[in-house]
């Protein structure tokens, strides 16, 4: 089985605080299973922070014990495998009426070749070109 564990704040022997994500995805790989952590790149309880790679790389990936983690540049979490994604950091948060639209100031931005998959009328179907 395939595990996508999220948790801005996950750690490991290497980093320190917070164990509970890295002790439960090192069990779940003992048992056969690909575990993936996601995790913020800074985190106030680690007592190592990640050396993420200055320039053109985006995202640090490591593998510790068997778990695939992937920490974000600017601190988001960045889904491994996605056709797409957005990394922002907070430009402007705007008030309208009960919601709040937020701005940012793209970062970095990266795509993938694939057929994305979207869900409408309660279904989940293939978007991509055919």
């Amino acid at each position: 089985m395939n595990i996508l564990l999220i948790n801005h704040y996950a750690g490991s022997p290497r980093h320190g605080m917070e164990y509970r994500p890295y002790y439960l995805a090192r069990e779940w790989v003992r048992g056969g299973h690909r575990v993936q952590i996601v995790a913020g790149s800074f985190s106030h309880v680690r007592s190592v922070q990640p050396a993420l790679p200055q320039g053109g790389e985006h995202a640090l990936d490591e593998v510790i014990d068997g778990v695939a983690y992937r920490f974000g540049q600017s601190g988001s979490p960045i889904l491994a495998g996605t056709l797409a994604y957005v990394d922002c950091t907070l430009g402007e948060e705007l008030t309208a009426g009960t919601h709040t639209i937020f701005l940012g100031n793209v970062i970095e931005s990266g795509e993938r070749e694939g057929s994305p998959l979207g869900y409408y009328d309660r279904h989940y179907r293939d978007f991509g070109e055919r």
